[in-house]
C-alpha cells in the first residue's frame, strides 16, 4: 500500500522525527524548511511500503552524517544527498529498479530521503535500518546481520563526493567520522545498498509512517509516562567518543522524588531510586510541558518543566540478533543485577 507525503505532512514528521530521535538525530527545523521548499517545486512524494516492490529491487539509504550544528553555520546548498545518491547509484549501475530510503528515521534524517525522492524522481520506500535515532552508522540492524555499508559515498556543500568501498562495520564509521570533519563537519550520505528481500528480512519497517502518526498525536500510540517535574541538574563530562551526561528531573507531588536520565547523543537509560525503570532501544522522550515539544539532549537545560515518556523500542531492535547493538551495553554502560 503507498501512500502520499506533501507539504502539510511536514510539521507533523518534524515532531514525530523529533520523538524518535529520543534526545538524538537534531532538529529538523532547518530540514523541514528546506523540504517544503522541494516538494513545493516538484510536488508530493508518493511512499511505498516494503511488500510494494519486487525482490530484485534495489534500495540505497542516505540521510545526513556529521553535526547538525555545523550544518547550520555552513549551510546546504539544498542537492548534497541527491549527488550522493546519484553518485552510488551511478557507481552501482543497478539494472534491476532501483529505490531511496532513509538509515535513520529520527530528526533530520526523517527528510533527507524524501528531499532526494522529490528531486530524481525515485520511489520512496518506508524502510530503514535503525528506526529511531542511533549514535553510529554501523549501529544498524544491517550491520548487525552483516550487510555492508559499503560502497557508499560522501558528498558535501561545495560537491566534493568520495566514493569508498570495501570498508565494513566500525571502520567504515571511523572512516566516516574523520573524512566528515575535513569536509567541514557534516556531510550527505548514501550507502548500504541492498535487495529489496534482505531488506524485508534485516530492515526496520514503517517508521516513517509511525513518525507521522506520532507527530500528529503523541497519544497515537502507548506510551508509558514515568513522571512529570522539574529540571533540577545537568551535567556532561567528556567521553573517548562522545560526550556523556546526567540529567535530573525533580518529580513534583505526590511522588516529590528524583528521576535521572543518563543520555549521550540520545537519553539512554532511566533510574528511579537506583533502579533502572527504561532502557534503549526502547524511545525516551522528554517532552516540554509549555510547547508540548520533544527536546534534544543537548537543549535541556535546568528550570524545563517536562514530562518523561517512553515509546515503544521498533520491534526489531527487539529480535535477539539485533538487540545489543541498541542496549545500553553498546554505550558502554554495565551494572550489576541485584
Amino acid at each position: 500500500m503507498s501512500w502520499s507525503l506533501d507539504t502539510v505532512d511536514l510539521r507533523p514528521l518534524a515532531i514525530g522525527a523529533a520523538v524518535l530521535g529520543s534526545g538524538g538525530a537534531g532538529d529538523p527545523t532547518l530540514f523541514e524548511l528546506l523540504a517544503r521548499e522541494v516538494l513545493a517545486t516538484h510536488g508530493p512524494v508518493t511512499v511505498y511500503e516494503h511488500a510494494d516492490l519486487p525482490d530484485e529491487g534495489i534500495l540505497i539509504s542516505t540521510g545526513l552524517v556529521g553535526s547538525v550544528t555545523a550544518f547550520s553555520e555552513k549551510p546546504s546548498n539544498g542537492y548534497e544527498c541527491t549527488h550522493a545518491f546519484t553518485r552510488l547509484r551511478d557507481a552501482l549501475a543497478p539494472s534491476p529498479p532501483v529505490y531511496v530510503c532513509g538509515y535513520e528515521t529520527a530528526g533530520v534524517n526523517a527528510f533527507l530521503p524524501l528531499i532526494v525522492a522529490a528531486q530524481t524522481q525515485t520511489p520512496l520506500v518506508d524502510v530503514d535500518c535503525m528506526g529511531r535515532g542511533l549514535s553510529w552508522l554501523d549501529q544498524t540492524t544491517y550491520d548487525a546481520v552483516g550487510i555492508p555499508i559499503a560502497p557508499f559515498t560522501l558528498t558535501d556543500s561545495l560537491g566534493h563526493t568520495i566514493l569508498a568501498e570495501a570498508i565494513t562495520g566500525h571502520e567504515a564509521e571511523r572512516y566516516i567520522r574523520t573524512l566528515t570533519v575535513t569536509m567541514g563537519g557534516w556531510s550527505a550520505f548514501a550507502g548500504y545498498p541492498v535487495d529489496a528481500t534482505a531488506a524485508g528480512t534485516a530492515g526496520v519497517h514503517g517508521a516513517l509512517a509511525r513518525a507521522m502518526r506520532l507527530g500528529r498525536s503523541l497519544d497515537a500510540e502507548p506510551s508509558r509516562h514515568l513522571g512529570s517535574g522539574r529540571v533540577s541538574e545537568v551535567t556532561w563530562q567528556p567521553g573517548v567518543e562522545a560526550a556523556h551526561g546526567s540529567i535530573v528531573v525533580w518529580l513534583g507531588p505526590p511522588d516529590d522524588r528524583p528521576l535521572r536520565i543518563e543520555t549521550r547523543n540520545e537519553f539512554l537509560m532511566v533510574l528511579d531510586r537506583g533502579q533502572i525503570v527504561a532502557t534503549a532501544p526502547d524511545i525516551i522522550c522528554l517532552l516540554d510541558q509549555r510547547t508540548r515539544t520533544p527536546l534534544l539532549t543537548e537543549t535541556v537545560t535546568t528550570g524545563y518543566q517536562v514530562d518523561v515518556l517512553v515509546y515503544p523500542a521498533p520491534s526489531r531492535w527487539n529480535e535477539p540478533a539485533f538487540s545489543p547493538l541498541a542496549s545500553p551495553a553498546a554505550f558502554g554502560y554495565s551494572w550489576a543485577e541485584t
